[in-house]
């Protein structure tokens, strides 16, 4: 014997299959735990068609509960059943190649520190010395330069494959 899944008899009824549960429960004594519970198609079709003649329900000629008829009910699947395109057969790739290198940024130098030519010390009146003046705390890095020395070089050696176009 065949089983009938709940929300089928709703489909086929038009209406909620929650209430097709309270339905089942309260006048049949079936008790069922949800809507993708099944019963017997005997008890499905004699149920359907008794909630039809109280509610005025037109139901599907034919077979009630076949994929046709209950999807025929809503209008909405048949669209899809008509058009079954075959899937496309795309390239398997395998997993993404991440290569990490960390970019050497050179430092920045305040000074040159090449060939500096000294002088000898010329015999001068020897100027006051200036009080050395206060130095500022030293701030710290800004975000920017923090995010140069943290970036890093992603080098991908082969190019993305393109999908093909098949229609």
């Amino acid at each position: 014997m065949a089983t009938i899944r709940i929300y089928k008899v709703a489909e086929v009824l038009g209406i909620p299959s929650q209430e097709v549960m309270d339905l089942l429960k309260r006048e049949h004594g079936i008790e069922v735990k949800s809507a993708s519970s099944t019963i017997e198609e005997i008890v499905a079709r004699q149920f359907a068609e008794r909630l039809a003649r109280e509610r005025d329900v037109n139901l599907p000629t034919g077979p009630l509960f076949s994929q046709k008829a209950a999807s025929s009910g809503k209008g909405r699947k048949s669209a899809k059943s008509a058009k079954t395109p075959e899937p496309a057969m795309r390239p398997r790739l395998g997993p993404p190649r991440l290569v990490k290198a960390p970019i050497v940024v050179p430092p920045v130098e305040t000074e040159e520190v090449g060939e500096a030519v000294v002088e000898p010390p010329v015999a001068e009146t020897p100027a006051p010395e200036p009080t050395p003046p206060v130095e500022a705390p030293p701030r710290p890095p800004s975000s920017a330069s923090r995010l140069r020395s943290r970036s890093l070089k992603i080098e991908d050696p082969t190019p993305p494959l393109q999908p093909t176009a098949t229609l």
